[in-house]
């Protein structure tokens, strides 16, 4: 694939494939990432997913704000979906890295309209938000596919038990110091 991309170092972009059902990564090699940029398909299948990691200074989120979240834990990354949108279907998803993948519940529109922050590109970019750690980022959605790896490695016990908080901790701390992924 490395011919049809010669003055480019990485070889493969992550899409995403976006259905109402279900969201599944995949890569392409650039030469077919542009086929998936937006406006220059009309099918909405697929959408490449950004390079995308900044910190944000200003909290979008505080405490009164998470409570009219009603989100039960403190991290989570929020998702603007728009599948469906021809038929009135645009939520804001919250998510939570577990055991088992990640456990996502439906965001309150109201509550959501009033969070400050800057507005993710749907589908494909998330605003992830670890309230212990004070930090707030804009990222790609393979970022939180990677994060939810780590804790779905690392979890023990009921709780996660104490490996699990330092996987997290060295996730933001590659985040912070913009080393990519393994």
């Amino acid at each position: 694939m490395r011919a049809f991309n010669p003055f480019e170092g990485e070889v493969y972009k992550r899409a995403l494939e976006i259905s109402r059902i279900t969201r599944q990564m995949c890569c392409a090699c650039q030469a077919c990432a542009l086929l998936f940029e937006r406006d220059t398909t009309d099918t909405g299948r697929y959408r490449t997913v950004p390079r995308l990691r900044k910190r944000l200074t200003e909290p979008p989120v505080d405490d009164v704000m998470w409570a009219a979240l009603e989100v039960p834990v403190r991290l989570a990354l929020f998702v603007h979906h728009i599948a469906g949108c021809e038929h009135g279907f645009e939520t804001v998803t919250a998510y939570y890295p577990s055991p088992l993948g990640v456990v996502g519940t439906d965001v309150d529109a109201e509550a959501w309209a009033r969070v400050e922050h800057p507005p993710p590109e749907p589908e494909v970019t998330a605003l992830l938000v670890h309230r212990d750690a004070g930090e707030h980022w804009l990222v790609g959605i393979d970022e939180c596919y990677r994060l939810t790896a780590r804790v779905r490695h690392a979890w023990t016990g009921m709780t996660g038990g104490d490996e699990v908080w330092r996987e997290i901790d060295r996730f933001f701390a590659e985040l912070r110091d913009g080393v990519g992924p393994t």
